[in-house]
Order: C-alpha cells, then structure tokens, then sequence
C-alpha cells in the first residue's frame, strides 16, 4: 500500500507543479519540443536537469544571511545561478563527453534560461523551506514539463490534420487545446 500512495503522491505532485500549465511558463519550448520525440526528451532531460540543480543551489544561497529573496536583486540572483550551471555544464561536457556535448548542446542552449526554470526558481524560493522542498520542487517542475510536452505530443498532429478547420489549425488548436489541459489539470490540483 505504501508503494501506491508514493506514487499517487508523485502524481500529485507533478500536477501541482507543472508550471506550463498552471502558470503558462515555458509553453513556447513545450510547443516547439513536443514536435518530434527526440526534442521532447532532449529538452525535457536538461529543464529537469536545471530546475533541480539550481533549486538546491538556491538552497545553499539562501541560507547566507546577507542574501533575501525578496529584494530587487532576487531576479539577478537567479540568472546569475542560471548562468553558473548553464557554464559550469557546457565546460564539463566539453571536456569531459565530446560526443554528450554534440547531442545536448541544442538543449541545453534552450533549456537553461527558459522561462519555465526561472519561474521555478522564483517560485520555489517564495514556497519552500527546507532542502527537501527545494529539491522536489525542482525536480518534478522539470517532470511537470515532461508531462505536459509529452500530452502535447500525443495530440500534435490530430491538432495539425485535415478533420480540424483551416482556421484552427495548428498553433491555435494547439492553444486552445493547452488551455483546455490547463483548466482540467487546475481542477484537479483545487479538489486536492
């Protein structure tokens, strides 16, 4: 029994934080990932990968007593943690992986200063308190994504085919049809 609240739990917890659907935040990289599968796992892997590292990052930062969130500072902060590990990534795989960085590299580049991670950052510092909160927050945002990208791409292309309307098709399917999930998804997370 235990197992199935965990993972009931972690469904709950996906669907609290999928920041693309709750907040609208990174629906422009969710619409381009959910193209193709590759895209989708590519960019998905590396906003999970930077959500979650610089969440705990932020962990550490905050607990220096000369640093608050909650000054003007605080989205300078984070771009300048962004940047950290955005650098800090690309010099490991340089040396490190060659043919890791040849694969990543695209994602990266478009994962790191996403909107959807650095909404991450400035809501996790604003809700969480402990290491733990931090770090869960910051992984399942990135799996909140995954989620999200990966409903889109299930609908993708019945979104683009010919049964949808000249005038729907595409981009304003794939809008309205956001919103329809955004409005579900919201349901659920206010019933819990």
């Amino acid at each position: 029994m235990l197992f199935f609240e965990m993972i009931i739990a972690a469904f709950a917890s996906i669907f609290t934080e999928n920041l693309v659907l709750s907040k609208g935040l990174g629906s422009s990289t969710m619409i381009m990932a959910s193209r193709s599968r590759k895209q989708l796992m590519g960019v998905s892997v590396c906003i999970t990968y930077f959500s979650t590292l610089c969440s705990v990052i932020l962990y550490f930062i905050g607990k220096l007593k000369f640093i608050k969130f909650d000054t003007a500072y605080a989205p300078m902060i984070y771009t300048l943690v962004v940047g950290a590990v955005y650098c800090g990534t690309l010099f490991v795989l340089i040396f490190a992986s060659p043919k890791m960085f040849a694969r990543f590299k695209n994602y990266i580049h478009l994962s790191a200063f996403n909107c959807s991670v650095l909404g991450c950052l400035m809501i996790n510092t604003a809700e969480n308190e402990t290491f733990f909160d931090y770090l869960n927050f910051g992984f399942f945002s990135g799996v909140g994504f995954l989620t999200s990208a990966y409903m889109l791409k299930i609908a993708y292309n019945r979104l683009n085919s010919e049964n949808v309307p000249l005038s729907f098709r595409g981009y304003p399917a794939i809008l309205i049809y956001i919103g329809i999930l955004s409005m579900a998804i919201y349901g659920f997370v206010a019933n819990n």
